[in-house]
Order: structure tokens, then sequence, then C-alpha cells
């Protein structure tokens, strides 16, 4: 696990450093082994200062709450310290696995729009056609979220500094709101692999059918708002980064699954 310090590129000639944005004070200062220097340009510098709009990422949260009860789905975790990557899970005896791709931490840079979508069936052949974003054929759209990463909990291969994970919104959905919301925003998520529904052609989306993503106070607590009325019982009582950090390292754990993805006895 490594606290990054990112320092611009160009015209200036300060020092961000990102894991400072967690809480760590003067005496938490990481050793040389535990630090990394990364690149960054001028935007991410203009966009970190960029002060979110918490009315807009409200509206973002209530609009992902309302979109999870229309989802049918079994998730192996049944709590956020089962979705970190220090606890893997084995489906009818196979090969252990993490539930999600990552775990992750930063500053949302950058928010663009990627592509419109709609699916069809044709001879029982299920496709997908990428449109321009703002087609009147859309099902749904893609906005794209740049993210400067300053933790990512010891998640596999450990990440670059710089990922995209997607957001999917309905036609009707105002696009704005997702920028005003995150662009800017200090954030934590539990992040899983794409696929083409949900995220268009970017690598990552977000964990739950997009619920597990949230804003981080200036006391490195945060809440999961999209969860709804299972937000209490998910986190367990894991909000804050500093929790969150101590569950990660915790000694690897291996859940046992049926075929079914559900817990023998279950």
């Amino acid at each position: 696990m490594k606290i990054r310090t990112a320092i611009a590129t160009s015209v200036v000639a300060s020092v961000l450093t990102v894991g400072a944005l967690s809480g760590c004070s003067a005496s938490d200062t990481p050793d040389a082994s535990e630090t990394e220097t990364v690149l960054i340009d001028q935007v991410s510098l203009d966009v970190a200062t960029t002060t979110p709009d918490d009315a807009a990422f409200d509206q973002a949260m209530t609009y992902l709450e309302a979109r999870l009860s229309t989802v049918d789905a079994v998730w192996w975790d049944e709590q956020l310290s089962e979705a970190l990557p220090n606890v893997k899970f084995s489906v009818d005896g196979a090969s252990a696995r993490p539930a999600y791709a990552a775990a992750v931490e930063g500053t949302v840079v950058a928010v663009s729009e990627e592509a419109s979508y709609r699916s069809s069936i044709d001879d029982d052949v299920f496709s997908i056609e990428e449109l321009p974003f703002d087609s009147s054929k859309a099902q749904w759209r893609v906005m794209v979220l740049t993210l400067q990463v300053a933790d990512d909990f010891g998640t596999a291969g450990e990440l670059p500094e710089r990922i995209e994970f997607g957001i999917s919104i309905s036609p009707d959905f105002d696009p704005e709101v997702i920028r005003r919301g995150f662009e800017g925003r200090h954030i934590f998520a539990i992040l899983e692999e794409r696929d083409d529904i949900s995220a268009g052609d970017v690598q990552y989306s977000i964990g739950r059918a997009q619920t597990l993503i949230g804003s981080i106070d200036a006391d490195g607590t945060f809440s999961f708002p999209a969860l709804g009325e299972a937000e209490s019982q998910y986190l367990d009582g894991l909000t804050t980064l500093d929790a969150v950090r101590d569950a990660a390292a915790e000694a690897p754990t291996i859940v046992e699954l049926t075929a079914l993805g559900t817990r023998p006895g279950g």
C-alpha cells in the first residue's frame, strides 16, 4: 500500500501530497519505502481545487439508489470488509478471487462524456450498438470519471496513479449533474471490471450496481448513500479511511460459496 505524492508537470512548483487528503498528520508521514512520486498535469491541479457541487452529488446518489431497486442480482460480499482485496471467494471449490477489481481512494480530476448505447436481440443474438452520446436512440449513456488514485488498499498488481471508471445513466438524466457532483471530489469507491452494459468501453464500473461510492469528508469519514436503507448493515461500522486500511491489512480470508453464489447452509 502506497501513499502517492503528486508533482505538477507544468507552470507550478508546488507539491500535492495526495495522502494528506485522507487526514495524515505530520507524525504519520510515511518513510521513503512507503511513498511514491508521480507526475500530474496542470489540469489535475486545477480540478483538485474545484469545489464540487454537493447538491448535484446528492442528486446523483438519489438517482443511483433508485436504479438499485431495479437490479436483481446475487452479490458475494455481505459487508464492505468483504469487498476489500484481502478477502477472496471460492465458488464451488474453484480458485479463490476477490469480489471486486479494486478499492480506491482519490480525487476525480476529470468527468467526460463517452458514448451512448442501445441493445437489441436479432435471431436470438444479443448485441450492443455504440451511438453518439446525445443520440435520440440511446437506451443508456456513459459518463467517464478520471480518478487520481491516492490509495488502492492493497489491490492486486497495484493500480496506476490514474484510472477511469464509468457511470451509466438513462437518456433522461442530466449528465451535467454527474459532472458538477463529481468533478474535484475526494471519493472512496469499490470498482469492478466493466461490462458492456454498465460502463461502455472504460476499464471499470462501480460495484454493486453503481452504489459502492461515496464522498470523503475532511476527517476521513465516508458513506455509501446510494445503498439507501441497506447502507448501515453493509458498512457495519467501516466508515473511515483508517478503518478501511486496517481491515485491508488483516490476514487474507477465503469465503466458500455454492455454485449459485450463496453461502453453504445459507
